[in-house]
């Protein structure tokens, strides 16, 4: 997908992510590499979901308990795009730090 900025008429594939920094507060945006005009964030590229198979163990069950089962699979923050941001209910797991390894 190709963009063009309303400002300079760039066009562009990727905008950059820009952060301005000002009286201690800071912003962040998408913008255009050229001429850093705010632009519209770009729509996520659209990709088929993998359907996994996993065996339940013990550690499984003892999860459950612990608090409830994952929404994602285990090695998700791993296998996740770099660009992406980390899920809220990743931030509050006990696992978080096993399953980015």
């Amino acid at each position: 997908m190709t963009l063009t900025c309303g400002e300079c008429g760039e066009v562009f594939e990727k905008p950059v992510l820009a952060t301005v920094t000002s009286n201690g507060f800071s912003r962040t945006y998408y913008a255009c590499p050229r001429c850093f005009t705010k632009v519209e964030e770009p729509a996520p590229p659209k990709t088929e979901r993998k359907t996994e198979t996993f065996i339940v163990t013990q550690k499984s069950e003892k999860r459950e308990e612990a608090g409830g089962e994952c929404p994602h699979f285990f090695g998700f923050l791993k296998k996740r795009p770099k660009n992406m941001p980390i899920p809220d209910e990743c931030l509050t797991c006990k696992r978080m730090i096993n399953c980015l390894a």
